[in-house]
């Protein structure tokens, strides 16, 4: 439980216990969550589907888009900024949790 019990939201906690919801079902399909938060606002619901990527990432398969939310948040940490050019800017990112970097656009 300690995930759960890291995304600062203990108030929601009680509602995953009583799921039998844990940290090895995270992270959760939309749908699932707003079953598990059946008793709590919409909000909660959407809030958590985005802040569980905090506590456990996406699986990026290479050649693949990723499709995120629009406010999830992203667990890359700026490392280096190159000069920008006419065609845009390029950093290095690295992400936080493997440590593995990757360049932005």
């Amino acid at each position: 439980m300690s995930r759960l019990t890291g995304m600062q939201r203990r108030d929601l906690l009680k509602d995953f216990l009583d799921q039998k919801v844990l940290d090895d079902h995270l992270p959760m399909e939309r749908y699932k969550v707003k079953e598990v938060l059946e008793n709590e606002n919409k909000e909660n619901a959407a809030k958590f589907s985005t802040e569980q990527y905090r506590a456990v990432t996406r699986t990026w398969d290479k050649e693949h888009y990723l499709e995120i939310e629009e406010e999830e948040p992203l667990p890359l940490e700026d490392v280096i900024e190159y000069n920008e050019s006419s065609y845009g800017k390029v950093v290095m990112v690295k992400d936080s949790l493997t440590g593995v970097c990757y360049a932005r656009k």
